[in-house]
């Protein structure tokens, strides 16, 4: 995906339309490492969303 120059997790959030509810349940990973909503993204960086809470 396509994104502007000195985005943070959190706009990406935006453009993919998640509410700020669900937000607060994601934990956030970027190039592998946790981080968080507000952590400016670099080309070529991967992201990473898994809800807090999950069954098996």
């Amino acid at each position: 995906m396509e994104i502007e120059d000195e985005s943070s997790v959190r706009d990406v959030l935006r453009t993919i339309k998640c509410s700020p509810l669900k937000a607060k349940l994601l934990l956030v990973s970027v190039n592998g490492e946790r981080a968080d909503l507000e952590k400016k993204l670099q080309d070529g960086d991967v992201v990473g969303f898994f809800y807090l809470i999950s069954g098996g």
